[in-house]
């Protein structure tokens, strides 16, 4: 039997973590994060990060990685972890990798799709474009060349908007036409979960859970790393809203109702994007049936 990569993927707060540290203490092996943020030190409660129990109990790769004012690509990352995996599967059949940075995930379960690199002067345009008319002008863009990836990228993310126009300007081809390309095989199995509530039932996790991140501290953590704001680690939901609000610019109410309105658009772009690149089974993790469902096969692939 192969050695086997159990993925668990899907939207923020579907129950990823939890799952994952159950199945790794019933299996005996560590887990490898799939989150772009949680790789970072210091940004622990705006990523929610796994507790201190969870992080001494089982071992964790890729979470406080790489320092706040670091940075980090998907293609360090699918570097890193393969090599990580031929290492760990010499001690481990069963590995799990969890998260729902999807292009993380895609690297591993299908390889990095060679896109052409960016010469600086096509660099320099898409961020001239960017200072001088703004990331709406950018998205307006995109949307004209690249539909297809618009629809389905991140449009607060600035970083990956530009990536796609600098593709564009100097291929004059779409971004999204050098995806999904055929991938080498992988030496090891894949058994990929995907986990996804009920979106009203998502939405209320997703709720609860920001009411606890402000309850635990975000905007001291937040306040505490302001002078970072401009690094990868802190542009993301959470912390942007919380600048804004000590900077005074929102109210505190105005800057919890924004992380949560932007954490489901956030959530429902992950789910689009799962849906599209899903190789597995697809889960909803708040209905018990289901997960005990998916276990009774995990036990006939691993038994305890």
């Amino acid at each position: 039997m192969k050695n086997t990569l159990l993925v668990i993927d899907g939207p923020t707060a579907g129950g990823k973590t939890d799952l994952a540290f159950q199945w790794a203490c019933e299996l005996a092996c560590p887990i490898l994060s799939a989150d772009s943020r949680q790789i970072f030190c210091d940004v622990t409660i705006g990523t929610c990060k796994p507790s201190e129990y969870i992080l001494k109990t089982v071992k964790h790769y890729f979470i406080n990685h790489i320092q706040v004012d670091g940075s980090y690509s998907v293609g360090q990352y699918e570097q890193e972890v393969n090599i990580l995996l031929e290492e760990l599967f010499k001690l481990h059949p069963v590995l799990i990798l969890c998260g729902g940075t999807g292009l993380y995930i895609k690297s591993i379960i299908k390889g990095m799709d060679q896109i052409p690199l960016s010469s600086e002067e096509v660099k320099l345009q898409s961020q001239s474009l960017l200072e001088e008319q703004g990331i709406d002008a950018c998205r307006k863009i995109l949307a004209e060349v690249d539909p297809s990836y618009y629809a389905t990228v991140d449009l607060n993310n600035s970083r990956r908007i530009l990536r796609a126009l600098e593709v564009y300007f100097e291929s004059g081809q779409a971004f999204s036409s050098f995806l999904n390309k055929p991938s080498n095989p992988k030496p090891f199995d894949i058994v990929e979960i995907c986990l996804v509530p009920e979106r009203a039932q998502l939405y209320s996790r997703i709720e609860a859970r920001v009411d606890q991140m402000i309850l635990e501290g975000l905007f001291d953590e937040a306040k505490s790393l302001i002078s970072y704001r401009h690094c990868q680690a802190l542009k993301t939901v959470g912390y942007r809203e919380s600048f804004d609000y000590l900077d005074g610019t929102i109210t505190k109410a105005r800057c919890i109702e924004l992380i949560k309105q932007n954490s489901r658009n956030y959530a429902k772009r992950q789910i689009t994007w799962f849906k599209k690149e899903l190789i597995g089974t697809q889960i909803d993790s708040t209905n018990p049936q289901e997960i005990k469902n998916i276990r009774n096969q995990l036990d006939e692939l691993f038994p305890r």
